[in-house]
């Protein structure tokens, strides 16, 4: 052993002379020398260290300096750790650390290090501790990968929030990102372009309030109050505003954003995308300043203020100097003004007077006609809407202001939409000045009403109608020719059946047959063939009177592709929705049967080797490794029948009390030590309506998720109690029925989940444990066995405050009978003569259900399908029983059953079945004298059901 420490160049020591050295000295030494691990001694009340070729790499370049130095002097960066360290084992006291993170100077530069340490003190023979021992891991390299990992991870997500955030939106035009501790603000070309800031700024970052100074002054204080209230309270954000261009107009945006906070409420990123919504906000703003127009006009009754009110309107919507309303003849040359409204003092020549005899008029796309300037004058932009009818310019609007202005499309749009519903306003307003003044003489009055009858008809945009009361049209105005392309020849004296679509002509007969009883119809609607076989939709307006029907109909045509547009756009949107769910439910089962199948292939395949090889040793435990196997496939098959709602369920009376006193043990094992128990059960408790094994599995999945959620230790409760719901009650829970239930709650003091983690709570596949420690079906798969039992089920949580998940199950009106569970032993055997039908569809299966049989003694006969089991059936030999799967081909198993019981009275029926939709609860399913078996099933579990449904006499 001396040689052995001389190796290491041992300097001189205060240990003293090695023949000196006691004899625990020495067989902590030897054990040193020996061991492969890193491991020193720190000797006497100094901690003198003493130490192996391990712990010398882990010295670096202090080896060997540090040998037969006091630990306190080989480490000063970390005395005061050491020193804590030599204390206790002193004391006799044993310490341990995970990953403990040091401060070394080992190499002569600063070194961060992860290690593992364990410390044990070392005891002479009167039990007094005379030296510590050491145990060193040193885990700074996987450490680091983790923190690497962990890091890319986070940038992933930061990645992929942001893609979301841009796919989510749809018609995005940039992205940012607000980095809100440090007040750096970066976004993307596209962002900088719509905010008319160079792209390299925008790139190296920005301060917020430099940002915002593109927004428009009348728009910036809302959204600095959207983006307060957004940072105090966290999560999503949406602001609309308008941004400056280079070319000074102003473009809509929409920005959706999302703010995240720190655990202390503090914002710490604000990333988010703006959306162009230029069209839709001017289209909105035009359209309410159409109505705000006709509301305006519609309280007005004499023709020039109609006009005056028309254009002082359009003129500060525009902002435009001056707008002109006139009559106009240029046949004649002549031009009539009917009313202006200008902006400060009126420039002469700058508006109508363009239109002026001896000044010459260019039409452009035969909408609008832009004039130069009077001569002399300053030039100046005009825009002139003219007003045709009979193709005839009846009216022109003006627009105009000096010097140059570019007309937009927008701009031109307004101004011939105002012109025409200006116009027609003041011809209704003028027709209905006339119709008051017909007083002089009724041929006068006849006449003067024919004709602005006729001029009505003419002008108007939507059609009107006069039929009698069993629908004949009797007078119908032009526009029908415009909106059909029949002539009034060929609509009169026809009904609207003539040219009803098919699937409306009842609905139609209905409003005929209620307005020839008197009643107004509005906003009826129904489709009318065009000449050219297409359809139009039309919303009517009818009213009888003295024996005749006026009808007002509008064309609504285009509306309706908009809204099957929407609804064939949203269905596209449900539908990648749906795929989306597929997708994520199909790869988790893949991985999760994949890695399954992997263990029961590989472990068939070793078996098989060593069974051809004549090798029996380890044959158990592969054996073992393939049903350890087989059974979580199992598992993972019934949760995803539970979330599915397709599971078999066997449900009877249960005491809920009963399940959960009886699992108590196991449930603590389950929790461990730093997490407490306490069971709440009410004692008269109503017994429940529900499948036990179900509910057990549940009941410990609950508890599981809860101690997963109290990694420090807590407290979870246990709790049953009777509840009714009446029918408010009820409308809280999905299609769940008013009345009693049975309530079993599991809560945890634990961390507690935010709301966008209780809305994904159910769904398959989801789960917030890291990849490998969860599967993500726990709760999906209560959920569905819940409400397949007819209950509910329910979430309050917190973060922070914990957890409280809490189960609804119907109420069973009778007491529970006592179960009692069957005892182990070698499953029983046939007696003399008894014969089973096996009938199967799948050959594996079938012949390991035959050898089992075999085994157990029984005269067993086979099938595969319901067609050759029938003669078995048919025939006069014994048969007392009948075991088929409920999913045969052709004719079910509960089909065969029934034919069977009919040839055979009495016969017991075994069904076995991994997948049964008819067969969803087993009350339902199931007469008397019929079991029903789950597949995947243990051979000792078939031989107890077919003995228990034999029983000796």
């Amino acid at each position: 052993m001396a040689d052995r420490i001389r190796a290491f160049d041992w300097p001189a020591t205060p240990l003293g002379p090695l023949e000196g050295w006691s004899p625990q000295l020495k067989a902590m030494v030897e054990l040193l020398l020996r061991s492969p691990l890193p491991m020193t001694l720190l000797w006497g009340p100094e901690g003198i260290l003493i130490y192996n070729s391990g712990y010398a790499v882990i010295s670096g370049a202090r080896h060997p300096g540090n040998l037969g130095r006091s630990a306190l002097d080989a480490w000063p960066e970390a005395a005061d750790f050491n020193r804590h360290v030599i204390a206790a084992g002193r004391r006799g006291e044993s310490l341990s650390f995970k990953d403990q993170t040091l401060v070394l100077y080992r190499n002569g530069v600063r070194e961060e290090v992860w290690m593992d340490l364990n410390y044990t003190p070392v005891l002479d023979a009167h039990q007094q501790p005379v030296g510590i021992l050491a145990i060193l891991t040193e885990n700074t390299t996987r450490v680091q990968e983790e923190q690497r990992r962990q890091r890319a991870e986070a940038s992933l997500r930061e990645a992929n929030e942001r893609i979301q955030l841009a796919l989510d939106a749809g018609a995005v035009i940039g992205t940012w990102m607000w980095d809100v501790p440090r007040d750096h603000f970066t976004g993307d070309v596209r962002f900088a372009r719509s905010f008319s800031i160079p792209p390299e700024e925008l790139v190296e970052g920005r301060a917020l309030s430099q940002v915002v100074q593109s927004i428009h002054p009348d728009d910036r204080p809302h959204v600095e109050a959207l983006i307060g209230d957004a940072l105090r309270q966290g999560g999503p954000y949406r602001a609309e505003y308008r941004v400056r261009q280079l070319d000074g107009s102003w473009l809509w945006l929409e920005a959706n954003g999302h703010v995240e906070l720190d655990a202390q409420g503090q914002a710490l990123r604000f990333p988010g995308v703006l959306l162009n919504i230029d069209a839709r906000k001017k289209a909105e703003m035009r359209q309410a300043f159409v109505l705000s127009l006709t509301d305006r006009l519609r309280t007005l009754s004499e023709p020039r203020q109609l006009l005056a009110a028309a254009t002082e309107m359009l003129g500060r919507k525009l902002g435009v100097h001056r707008v002109s309303y006139a009559e106009a003849d240029l046949t004649a040359g002549e031009t009539a003004l009917l009313a202006s409204w200008s902006e400060g003092p009126d420039t002469p020549g700058d508006g109508l007077e363009t239109l002026a005899p001896g000044f010459t008029a260019r039409l452009e796309q035969g909408l609008t006609v832009v004039h130069p300037g009077g001569g002399g004058q300053e030039p100046g932009a005009v825009l002139a809407v003219p007003l045709l009818r009979e193709q005839r310019l009846r009216a022109v609007l003006a627009l105009s202001q000096p010097g140059p202005r570019v007309w937009r499309p927008e701009d031109i749009s307004l101004a011939e939409e105002v012109a025409t519903r200006t116009w027609e306003a003041a011809e209704r307003a003028r027709a209905e000045a006339a119709l008051r003044e017909l007083n002089v003489t009724l041929e006068q009055q006849i006449r003067e009403r024919t004709q602005e009858r006729n001029r009505l008809w003419e002008l108007s945009l939507s059609p009107f109608l006069v039929t009698d009361l069993e629908g004949h049209w009797l007078s119908a105005s032009p526009t029908w020719n415009q909106a059909l392309g029949w002539t009034e020849k060929e609509l009169l004296g026809r009904t609207s059946l003539w040219l009803s679509h098919p699937e409306d002509e009842a609905r139609l007969r209905e409003v005929t047959a209620q307005v020839a009883g008197g009643q107004k119809v509005q906003g009826f609607e129904n489709r009318l063939r065009h000449r050219d076989g297409s359809y139009r939709w039309f919303s009517w307006w009818a009213m009888p009177s003295e024996g005749l029907v006026y009808c007002v109909a509008r064309d609504v045509t285009a509306e309706k592709q908009r809204q099957a547009e929407l609804e064939r756009t949203q269905e596209q949107l449900r539908q990648a929705q749906k795929m989306e769910a597929v997708g994520q439910l199909t790869g988790g089962i893949a991985h999760d049967f994949n890695n399954l199948l992997a263990g029961i292939v590989g472990a068939l395949n070793l078996l098989d080797r060593r069974l051809k090889a004549g090798k029996l040793d380890n044959v158990q435990r592969y054996i073992e490794a393939a049903t350890s196997s087989a059974m979580r496939a199992a598992s993972l098959t019934h949760r995803l029948l539970a979330f599915a709602r397709r599971q078999s369920l066997d449900v009877k009376p249960t005491d809920i009390n009963a399940r959960v006193v009886s699992m108590e043990e196991l449930l603590r094992r389950t929790l461990g030590e730093n997490i407490v128990l306490r069971m709440a059960l009410e004692p008269r408790l109503w017994p429940a309506l529900t499948d036990s094994n179900q509910f057990e599995n549940a009941l410990l999945n609950l508890v599981i998720n809860a101690r997963d959620a109290m990694p420090d230790g807590g407290k979870l409760t246990v709790a049953t109690s009777n509840t009714h719901l009446d029918e408010a009650a009820a409308r809280a829970f999905d299609e769940l029925a008013p009345g009693d239930y049975v309530l079993l709650s599991v809560s945890d003091t634990g961390q507690g989940m935010p709301p966008e983690v209780i809305a994904r709570a159910f769904e398959p596949f989801f789960t917030t444990k890291p990849i490998g420690q969860g599967t993500g079906l726990g709760l999906s798969m209560i959920y569905g066995f819940v409400r397949q039992s007819g209950g509910h089920v329910r979430i309050e949580s917190q973060v922070g405050q914990g957890t409280t998940l809490s189960l609804l199950l119907p109420r069973h009106v009778a007491e529970v009978a006592a179960s009692e569970e069957p005892l182990p032993g070698e499953p029983p055997r046939a007696r003399l003569g008894e014969t089973i039908l096996v009938v199967e569809d799948d050959a594996s299966v079938r012949m390991v259900v035959m050898d089992v049989l075999a085994d157990l003694g029984y005269q067993a006969v086979e099938a595969g399908d319901a067609q050759q089991a029938l003669p078995y059936i048919e025939g006069r030999e014994r048969l007392d029983l009948l075991i088929t799967d409920v999913g045969l081909p052709g004719m079910n198993g509960r089909q065969l059953a029934e034919i069977a019981r009919q040839r055979r009275p009495g016969l017991k029926v075994l069904f076995a079945t991994g997948y049964a939709e008819g067969a969803a609860v087993r009350g339902g399913f199931l007469e008397p004298g019929m079991e029903m078996i789950t597949k995947p099933f243990s051979l000792e579990a078939l031989a107890e059901r077919v003995r228990a449904m034999l029983p000796f006499p």
